[in-house]
């Protein structure tokens, strides 16, 4: 152990993580920025990173289309907690849309490896995604309200949208049943 170097070198599988992740980040920044109505042009045409620019022009051209234009309201980059036994609950959603009749559709965006429908159903971010949504999503459909109520589980729908498969977003709905 002696005369190693330390912290060791970098592989290139752990520099390509690294890489991998910090163009995740930026990726989401720049879908927050652009939620918000800021103009994000300068800096995507700005970057040297064609996979960063290549994505954005799917959201662009994809995801765009997906989120709800009779949207009353949204929210970026937006978390949400409860307790529960003790435990606190807290979902950080990448956008929560909702739509003209109050339902909230939330959307996460994935950059990593695409994963199938039962994959992303079975996971711990969509099972707590959607039941904070269900137990806390009151706050984002009527914000004025003094003390919310939770929402219909059937009034929840996830969607992941992957920038490798634009083209073909995972919708999850939810229900009672999965609700319990």
């Amino acid at each position: 152990v002696q005369g190693l170097d330390w912290p060791a070198p970098l592989t290139s599988s752990e520099l390509d993580f690294e890489q991998a992740m910090r163009r995740g980040e930026h990726f989401h920044l720049l879908i927050q920025q652009h939620t918000l109505g800021l103009d994000v042009t300068p800096m995507v045409e700005a970057s040297e990173d064609q996979i960063l620019r290549d994505w954005w022009q799917r959201y662009l051209n994809q995801a765009q289309a997906l989120i709800p234009s009779t949207a009353r309201a949204q929210f970026s980059e937006v978390e949400l907690g409860l307790g529960l036994a003790g435990v606190t609950l807290v979902a950080k959603f990448d956008l929560v849309v909702v739509d003209a009749e109050g339902e909230l559709v939330i959307f996460d965006w994935k950059t990593g490896v695409p994963r199938t429908a039962q994959q992303l159903s079975a996971t711990w971010q969509t099972i707590v995604y959607c039941f904070v949504a269900t137990e806390c999503g009151g706050q984002l459909v009527d914000p004025a309200s003094a003390s919310p109520t939770p929402v219909s589980p059937e009034s929840v729908r996830l969607t992941y949208w992957h920038a490798r498969e634009a083209d073909q977003p995972v919708r999850l709905p939810y229900d009672e049943a999965s609700h319990e």
